[in-house]
Parts: C-alpha cells; structure tokens; sequence
C-alpha cells in the first residue's frame, strides 16, 4: 500500500476543504489524528500556560495548542510553545524553528505517538 505524502500547503487546503478532521497534525508528510485534550492533560497545560505566562511578561509569547511551521512537510500542534514576542507577529505569519524558544508536549493518551514523531523533529 502507497502512502500519501502531503506538504503543508496540500495538508492546509484539504484541511480548509473539509476533507480532513478538525483535530489533525502534520509531522514529515503523514497526517496524525490529535487526541481531545482530556481532563488529565488540561490539568497539566492550563498551569503550564499560567506558570510561563506571569514571570516571562513580554521576554516570550506563550500560545497553548501552537502549530509549528517546522518545514514544507511539517507542522506538528504542541500543547504549549514559547515564542520569540511579539505576539502579534504571528497575526500574519506561522510560527516556525527559530521563533521557537521551548516546545512542551504534555502526554496523556498519545506517550508512544508524541515520543517517536515530535522530538527528531
């Protein structure tokens, strides 16, 4: 069986077409079905978000639930990513590596999933 590989823009126009869940990621090419945020997981990135967000101020912009334009075939979604501010840079471009200053990804139902795709990336 042949996979179908997507670059980002094939993945963003499928995605905006309807053709593609809501919930949905893009690490090398695949697309990869992201977990509901359950009860457990926002118990953790909620105070993440809080915790970054009070002592950082304006060093950093703290985006919960951040796609991250890796390359033209990758945009992972982390669960919590501190960017480079402004913040309202990212009204007119994504995200990408060197705006990023930490990546978190808090696992709760996808540990094996999140361990093997995200980190080499």
């Amino acid at each position: 069986m042949d996979k179908h590989r997507f670059t980002v823009e094939a993945y963003r126009k499928a995605h905006e077409a309807g053709a593609l869940p809501e919930r949905v990621e893009l690490p090398e090419g695949e697309v990869y079905a992201v977990s509901p945020m359950g009860k457990g997981h926002r118990l953790y990135v909620m105070p993440l978000d809080r915790l970054f967000q009070k002592p950082l101020g304006s060093e950093a912009a703290v985006m919960v639930r951040c796609p991250l334009l890796l390359s033209g075939t990758s945009e992972p979604v982390l669960d919590l990513v501190l960017l480079r501010p402004p913040l309202e840079a990212y009204r007119e471009r994504d995200p990408g590596p060197e705006d990023a200053l930490l990546g978190v990804e808090v696992a709760e139902t996808a540990l094996v999933q999140d361990r093997a795709l995200k980190p080499p990336l």
